[in-house]
C-alpha cells in the first residue's frame, strides 16, 4: 500500500482547520489507477473503504473518512521512503 501511495498517490492535508463557511477541513489520501486496473482499485476499496471516482483513462480511490484514514495510516506507517512521508506526518498531526 505504501508503494502505491508513493508512486501514484497523493496525500492532501488542509492548510487551515476550518473553511471560511465554518466546516471542518479534513485531509485525504488519493491513489490513482489506470482504467485497466479498475478491478485492483475495487479490491483495495473493499479492504480499506473509500470511494472510487472515474476520470477519462483513470480511476481514483479517495479515502476521506477519519476511521478509514486511521486504518490506512496504521497500515503504511513505517513503510514510506520518499518525501511523501512528510505529508503523511502532517496528516497524522
Amino acid at each position: 500500500m505504501a508503494g502505491l501511495i508513493e508512486g501514484d498517490g497523493s496525500i492532501i492535508t488542509p492548510r487551515t482547520d476550518k473553511s471560511p463557511s465554518g466546516t471542518k477541513n479534513m485531509g485525504q489520501i488519493e491513489i490513482t489507477f489506470s482504467i485497466e486496473d479498475f478491478n485492483l482499485a475495487i479490491f483495495i476499496q473493499k479492504k480499506i473503504n473509500g470511494r472510487i471516482r472515474i476520470r477519462r483513462n483513470a480511476c481514483i480511490l479517495v479515502i476521506k473518512k477519519k476511521k478509514d484514514l486511521y486504518n490506512l495510516i496504521t497500515l503504511i506507517n513505517g513503510y514510506m521512503r520518499t518525501p511523501k512521508i512528510e505529508a503523511l506526518h502532517r496528516l497524522i498531526d
